[in-house]
């Protein structure tokens, strides 16, 4: 259970322990008003009552004395409910606590790995910084093409939670065309993407750049539809292997899914770019950053600086998520250097 499932169930234990509670002083009070009425009628019995009016008085003594015996009973098994509850309570209060322990570590584990991911990339991008001051990298405008293809490859098999990908398209395709470049930048979609449409699509359109849109598993795989619609999983090798045979127009490959870092990590292998997420990743966060990202481009910004805009509209959106994206990039590669849309 989640540390949330465990604090709702302690409320829901108090509740029904403070409903106990309350009736158990109600009876409380209901005991004491009969005892005040026996009290009452006894001493309205004297010498002068008559015989009839004292049997009759004596009658309604019986009848209130029994229903104390019954009001007392129901007080007793409510007092045992309230000690059971107060035993669920401290039940209930223990499993909170070991799961807000275990969530603590859980996540604090999860800052260290942040750390040791942000000063790994910080150390690739000073030899980068080295390389680069000796092998400086020039690009031409005038060698930029013309116009560039960003092949959309969504995803969402059966079974797993809905994503709203056509959203993020329209939200791409909307910022895209508000852009500066905008007649430089075409955008190709294919939905329900199964994995040998994958060489299909990039033979047939030729693109610049790949977007994949959908769903990813914690062990990097790739999540893309099977022959029925189910979901089928691809590895990181795999796609890889993808890519090493692709044309050079090919500069950039954007993972737009959860966990799937590892696989942006290793196309760069045989591709110079590559963007990919360390962790799940929102349905907001994800439209926010994929359509800051392509407008950024449109306005012939390199890719780390449409990569870094994209983050920071994450952060002005306030979704949190910022430290998610990660970009990735093969040796001897500058992204600041790197444009790809002709200004």
């Amino acid at each position: 259970m989640s540390v949330d499932s465990y604090r709702n169930t302690l409320a829901r234990l108090n509740k029904e322990k403070s409903k106990l509670q309350e009736d158990s002083v109600k009876i409380s009070e209901r005991i004491n008003k009969i005892c005040s009425d026996i009290n009452r009628i006894t001493r309205s019995i004297t010498k002068n009552t008559s015989l009839s009016s004292r049997n009759s008085k004596q009658r309604q003594i019986e009848t209130k004395q029994k229903e104390i015996t019954r009001l007392q009973k129901n007080y007793a098994a409510i007092q045992t409910k309230i000690a059971k509850k107060i035993e669920d309570i401290t039940r209930a209060t223990k499993n909170l606590n070991r799961a807000l322990e275990i969530y603590t570590k859980k996540k604090r584990t999860e800052e260290i790995n942040h750390l040791r991911v942000v000063s790994k990339e910080k150390e690739k991008q000073l030899a980068m910084q080295k390389e680069l001051s000796r092998n400086p990298l020039t690009i031409r405008m005038e060698e930029l093409p013309e116009k560039i293809k960003v092949l959309f490859l969504a995803s969402n098999p059966k079974g797993s939670t809905p994503l709203s990908l056509d959203e993020e398209i329209r939200s791409i395709k909307k910022k895209i065309k508000e852009s500066e470049y905008r007649d430089s930048v075409e955008i190709i979609s294919e939905w329900a993407v199964r994995p040998l449409d994958i060489l299909q699509a990039i033979n047939e359109h030729n693109p610049t750049i790949i977007h994949f849109s959908g769903h990813g598993a914690q062990s990097s795989d790739l999540v893309l539809s099977g022959n029925t619609g189910e979901a089928k999983l691809v590895s990181p090798e795999a796609i890889t292997q993808t890519m090493k045979t692709t044309s050079e127009s090919m500069k950039l490959v954007v993972f737009n899914s959860c966990f799937s870092s590892g696989q942006a990590e290793s196309v760069v292998q045989h591709i110079d770019l590559a963007i990919g997420m360390n962790k799940p990743i929102g349905d907001l966060a994800a439209i926010v950053f994929a359509s800051q990202f392509y407008s950024s481009l449109g306005f012939g910004h390199s890719i780390l600086k449409s990569f870094e805009q994209a983050k920071a509209a994450l952060m002005l959106e306030g979704t949190g998520e910022e430290g998610t994206p990660e970009l990735f990039y093969g040796e001897h590669i500058d992204p600041n250097g790197i444009y790809l849309v002709k200004g």
